[in-house]
């Protein structure tokens, strides 16, 4: 493994761990404001990381990445939930 190999992998780890952070965040809370804070850094957050994700794919591993867009596609699902439920959203499903 190169020293770039080693760098993209933390950098890797670190974008995941941010998204899963603010997820957990989100689950506990019960605040309006500090859940409206959530959801706009998630929406941010999880767009970023999903171009982080095609633009590196050649360089991380088919199932890691097929991993964490399943769980991605789980916080997208909280979120809409909690959007709705706790904000007034209209429910779109």
């Amino acid at each position: 493994m190169t020293v770039h190999d080693a760098k993209n992998l933390q950098k890797n780890n670190t974008s995941r761990q941010q998204w899963e952070s603010l997820a957990d965040e989100l689950r506990k809370t019960q605040n309006v404001q500090r859940i409206k804070e959530l959801v706009m850094a998630l929406e941010e957050i999880i767009f970023n990381r999903q171009q982080e994700l095609a633009l590196n794919a050649d360089m991380i591993d088919k199932p890691e990445i097929e991993d964490e867009e399943r769980a991605l596609k789980k916080v997208l699902d909280l979120m809409l939930e909690t959007k709705v439920k706790k904000l007034g959203f209209p429910d779109i499903r």
